[in-house]
């Protein structure tokens, strides 16, 4: 449940991030833009979502982006082809193996913070 200029609505969780959320504490007391995503009359509630803000706001984020900033971001996943990264609290992407010195990409866990270009 969220509060907006004291409303409550319903914000689920997956909703509520670009990525899956492992921490949830970590959301409590925390300010999200969100997006009325619909209506549940029989509850009376409208259930937001954050990642319907994102989906409005991305293509203009993209083009803020600049390929000589160094950007510090979070991992989320790997697998065998790169890392998952999320930054800024609104990208997530992946970093190719090919970026990494031995082109491996182990020793890295979520939550991990990461440096990249």
């Amino acid at each position: 449940m969220v509060d907006i200029s004291g409303i409550k609505c319903f914000l689920p969780g997956s909703l509520a991030a670009a990525n899956k959320i492992s921490d949830f504490e970590s959301y409590l007391g925390k300010t999200l833009y969100v997006m009325i995503d619909g209506y549940v009359p029989q509850k009376d509630i409208f259930v937001v979502s954050y990642k319907k803000y994102l989906n409005k706001i991305l293509g203009q984020k993209i083009q803020e982006l600049d390929l000589t900033k160094k950007y510090k971001g979070y991992v989320t996943g790997s697998s065998s082809f790169g890392l998952f990264v999320e930054w800024e609290d609104i990208y997530t992407g992946l970093i190719h193996k090919t970026e990494f010195e031995d082109q491996t990409v182990q020793g890295f866990s979520p939550g991990d913070e990461i440096e990249f270009y």
